[in-house]
């Protein structure tokens, strides 16, 4: 399995997660949609009611690079994503995304940053 970023556009104007930043897109803030379901990806904790996973870091990491005040991410069952990204209904998304060509042929993707798989373990059948 391959995971990408999924970008299109960039910035718009709703609250979110505090982010430092002091370049040309400072004040605005970035809209990320994910599906907060696929940890250690990405996840969201209800007691603090905060997003977080790996997914969740690199893409606050890289606003807080851009110059990003902030992150809103935003709830998206992952059958809707790519959709709801074409809408623009969020700047880009982040959800352990598999690139393959019928979703390349959809969005624009950056470059993969992680190489997995899924794996079964079977063990011995006891009779």
């Amino acid at each position: 399995m391959v995971f990408a970023a999924t970008v299109i556009g960039c910035g718009s104007g709703s609250p979110g997660s505090s982010v430092s930043g002091n370049t040309v897109n400072a004040g605005k803030v970035l809209k990320v949609g994910t599906d907060a379901n696929f940890p250690p990806y990405e996840y969201y904790q209800a007691q603090s009611k905060t997003h977080t996973g790996f997914d969740i870091d690199l893409i606050t990491a890289f606003a807080q690079h851009m110059g990003y005040d902030k992150v809103e991410f935003v709830n998206v069952e992952f059958s809707k994503i790519f959709e709801e990204l074409n809408a623009k209904q969020y700047d880009l998304a982040i959800a352990g995304i598999t690139v393959n060509s019928e979703r390349a042929a959809k969005v624009a993707f950056t470059d993969t940053y992680i190489k997995d798989g899924f794996k079964i373990i079977v063990g011995p059948i006891v009779k």
